[in-house]
Formats: structure tokens, sequence, C-alpha cells
């Protein structure tokens, strides 16, 4: 049952009912954890991806002969699906990829030997530090408490910058990216974009850091249009708490007003393109706590932690989203940021090898409020920023059309 910090899911007339994933844009190409697959034992397995499961779309020639099954809460449309394979493995359990249509991008999920779900991971490709694409998790999904899910999102450094680039070998690099590999061949190749959401185009740079921090509205973030639609609350308003003392106490600034302002800029739809405030959605900041996360505990809570061991953790992750959802209504999200970062905290441009605390408090709560990655390198809701850049600050024209589909 809902807190009074959080609010009830409305009846089914008071909210306009979505299906989940619907999309403006092409599927992202999905990706698994390194840290995932090695705490998933001897089978080498990283989480897997979201799926259209069912029997329907299997290869008459699939090595498994019982079909993966996903929950209809988990799967995406058979219409996205260009093709779908699976394969058994040698302790029964079976992997089923479906390729995106108009994407490199897929999904794999992992069922045991019934069909029954396991987990799954969306797998999608950003640009590495030599800028040829990486093929990365976005997402996580598990079955959580009473019939609901459990999906992570992870939030990476661009690491094509040098900055990036250092934080990723720190932490053992692209070798250290453990990805499953995509079960079938795409009849597709690798045409479309690289993350359903996110441009397979390299990033383009644009003179050096200080050049890419601010956001014009006459540049990309107001003529990328895309955007992704997961669940939605089921209501306009919901709350949520920030446990400040987890903060670390080496943040400039104020890094807590700065969490609280990410959460405004959708709110307010804060944006340069001249898109003007027409939602309703309000996520309302209603105290300070003592809770962690991620916690399915009917409070969402914001903390500082380590991220290593976390579902949604692997190379060049440094914040992450955690929604819980039924019935494409989400029942809870909690934040989290790496208490090992150098982040800037404050409202000014960031000095020095910082990540603006800002800009992923915006990013990360866009997740919360039912946004998945997106495919335009300038909206806020792509997967990867670099240090010393705020351009996640505004929304771009897809960051609010997504919001204003979702909040009508």
């Amino acid at each position: 049952m809902p807190t009074s910090e959080q609010s009830a899911v409305s009846a089914p007339g008071n909210q306009v009912a979505r299906s989940r994933r619907s999309r403006r844009n092409p599927p992202v190409q999905a990706g698994l954890s390194p840290d995932e697959s090695r705490r998933r034992g001897p089978l080498g397995l990283g989480v897997l991806a979201l799926a259209a499961l069912g029997s329907a779309g299997l290869p008459a020639d699939s090595d498994a002969a019982v079909p993966c099954v996903v929950p209809s809460d988990v799967g995406e449309p058979q219409a996205d699906i260009s093709d779908t394979a699976q394969e058994e493995l040698a302790n029964g359990d079976i992997v089923r990829t479906d390729h995106l249509k108009g994407t490199t991008s897929y999904r794999s999920t992992r069922c045991d030997s019934s069909g029954g779900f396991i987990e799954s991971m969306l797998v999608g490709d950003i640009a590495g530090p030599d800028g040829k694409p990486v093929s990365v998790q976005l997402e996580h999904t598990v079955q959580a408490a009473e019939g609901s899910y459990r999906t992570a999102f992870s939030t990476y450094v661009d690491p094509s910058t040098p900055e990036g680039a250092a934080l990723w070998n720190r932490a053992g690099g692209v070798e250290a990216i453990d990805v499953l590999p995509a079960v079938g061949a795409d009849p597709e190749g690798t045409s479309g974009s690289s993350i359903r959401g996110t441009s397979s185009a390299k990033r383009k740079r644009r003179g050096g850091r200080s050049s890419v921090r601010a956001r014009a509205a006459s540049d990309q973030g107001c003529s990328q249009t895309d955007y992704e639609l997961e669940d939605n609350w089921g209501t306009d308003t919901h709350t949520y708490r920030i446990n400040s003392s987890t903060v670390p106490t080496s943040i400039p600034g104020s890094p807590v007003s700065v969490l609280i302002s990410g959460r405004h800029t959708w709110n307010n739809t804060s944006n340069p393109c001249g898109l003007s405030d027409i939602t309703d959605y309000i996520a309302d900041y209603y105290s300070d706590t003592s809770a962690g996360a991620p916690v399915q505990d009917s409070s969402n809570t914001t903390t500082f932690r380590y991220l290593s061991g976390l579902s949604c953790y692997q190379t060049g992750v440094v914040a992450c989203t955690y929604r819980w959802f039924k019935n494409g209504h989400i029942l809870e999200s909690d934040q989290v940021y790496s208490q090992s970062q150098s982040w800037w905290g404050g409202y000014g441009d960031p000095t020095g090898d910082y990540l603006d605390l800002f800009s992923y408090a915006a990013h990360e709560s866009g997740h919360e409020g039912g946004l998945n990655h997106a495919s335009g390198d300038w909206l806020t809701m792509y997967p990867a920023t670099c240090y010393g850049c705020i351009r996640w600050r505004d929304l771009g024209r897809g960051d609010v059309l997504g919001i204003r589909a979702l909040y009508p």
C-alpha cells in the first residue's frame, strides 16, 4: 500500500493507460553487465535483455525446445522485433535474443528449463575510449515482490573524453565489460541506431570540454525529438526523500539542493527550445531520511553509496535508477550515486575534473518519471555525459515530448 509520502496509483479511469515501451525512435541495442555475469556463477551470463516473449516468432530450428517466456509487463511489442532466436545452455537454462527493428540493438533474456523468466537485459552501444562503439548494459530487469518487476538503469561517464577514458581504465577498461552475445544473426545487420534511444554515430567533438558544457536553443538538443516511454506513476504527483547523511562532504556547493533542482527540471520542463510547461507532472521533495537504496520499501529514496555489487554496475557507471513497476504503473523508484566520484554540487559551471551532479540528477529523475534512455546524444536522457558538461541540466525537445506523453 502507498504511504503518505508516496502517491497511490490512480484508478484506471484517472490516467491514460500506456503500453510498455511505446517509442518515437528506433529501438536500442541491449547489453549485459560484467559484474552481474560473474555473480551469476559458472555460466558466464550477465543480466539479459527485455523481450516480447512467448512462443511467437521463435524459429523452427531453435536450439531450445521450450520457449523462453517473459511477462507482458516486461516485454516489448512483437511489432518492434525483427528476429528472435534462443539456445539452451548446458545447465538447462534458456537464453533468448530479440533483435529490434531499425537498430543494431538486441535484448537477451534468461529463462529456466521450463521457460520461466529469470532476468532480462538491454544492451546498447556508446562511443568507447578509442571512439569505437562499445556494447554496454543499459537496463536489467528481474522479478520483485508480489508480481511486480524491478528495472535498473545504468548511467555512464562518456569514455570518449580523456577524463572519461581515465575513469573507465581505472575500472578495468573495455576489457572488463562482459556483455552477453546475441543469439542468432541480426537480419538487419548493423544498420540503424545503436541504442534504442541512443544515436549510433560517434558524438562530435566541439573544440574541447568547455565548448560542449552549455546548450543553446539552436543546438541539436532542440532538433532531436526521440524518446522512449516505459511506465508512469498513474498520478501526476509523487514524493521522494534524500538520505543527506550519505552525501560526501567533499562535494562542493549545495549537493542536496542540486539534487532537488535536477528533479525540478522535469517539474518545470525547463528547456531552451521554446516549449511551454503544459504537464502537471510533479516530483515533490518530502523529507530527509535514513533509509538506504535500492530497497523496495514504499519510499522513493535518493542516496550515495558504492555501486560495485549492484545489478546496474559495470565499467563507467556512476549513477543508477531503480524502478519497481506492475501493470504499467510505477510503484517505487530509488536513485543511487557513486560516492567515489568527484561530483560538482554547485549551480555554476563545474571546475576541475568534476561530474555535474545537477545534470546527472536531471537524467536519473527522467528515469524516475518513466522515461528510458534516448538516442539523441544532446538529450537529457542520453545514457552518457562528460566531465565538466552541463547540457543535461536543460531538457531537449525529445525529453519534453516524452514527459508530456507520459503525463498529458
